[in-house]
């Protein structure tokens, strides 16, 4: 839904020509719509990480609107870790079984149209971060170390269950480098902020995490 409210498809139909972004496809045909194309994922993993964590949190302390619905979670959410934990776990499976469609033998991350598992992993944990220090769920502000062992600890639980049910794909799910990893969202960063404020032209809407954006004047990734 965000690639549609969100403008994606109308900037994608801009500038390639096409109303279709390329989900489909894991190799871009260069570097630079390969980084537009992780931007626009990373964008819309943050407003779908902010409607999973919100939904179970309001699960979790009892207050959504269709609880009895729900009620097959509660068991889960015992703790506010767990709510945490649980809209992890949604993520780390989503973008694992996408990676699984990306060529063992692609080096050069930049050319990939989805950001690679561990970039998404962090630009994720940057999103969280954003989410709950900006106040958009009242009462929550949890320390970035509170979070980080959150991530890491679901993220090596889920790679354990992947590399034993794909051991073909193993590589798919080993852990980079940091600085590897920050190397290339890095250049996500270098054409954020242009993308971003392009998207203010196509965007239907926009939702309170665009609008704490606009305030403050920037796009920032948390690099």
């Amino acid at each position: 839904m965000r690639h549609i409210c969100g403008g994606h498809l109308d900037l994608n139909r801009h500038h390639a020509q096409s109303p279709q972004l390329q989900e489909m496809y894991q190799l871009s045909d260069d570097q630079g719509s390969g980084l537009i194309y992780q931007f626009l994922e990373k964008d819309a993993d943050e407003r779908a990480l902010f409607n999973v964590h919100a939904n179970l949190h309001r699960v979790y302390i009892g207050t959504h609107p269709d609880l009895d619905s729900y009620m097959f979670l509660k068991p889960l959410l015992t703790s506010y870790d767990r709510v945490v934990e649980l809209s992890v776990v949604c993520f780390e499976v989503m973008y694992k079984v996408f990676s699984m469609r990306t060529p063992l033998a692609v080096t050069d991350w930049s050319m990939l149209n989805h950001p690679p598992v561990p970039v998404r992993r962090s630009m994720l944990l940057d999103s969280f971060l954003f989410i709950l220090t900006s106040g958009q769920i009242a009462g929550l502000n949890p320390s970035r170390k509170q979070v980080s062992d959150v991530f890491e600890g679901v993220a090596l639980y889920t790679d354990l269950v992947f590399k034993k049910l794909f051991p073909d794909r193993a590589d798919s799910f080993k852990f980079e480098s940091k600085n590897k990893v920050h190397a290339h969202k890095q250049k996500i960063v270098k054409i954020s902020e242009g993308v971003w404020r392009e998207l203010g032209k196509y965007r239907y809407y926009d939702t309170r995490i665009d609008t704490i954006r606009i305030q403050r004047g920037r796009y920032n990734i948390g690099c």
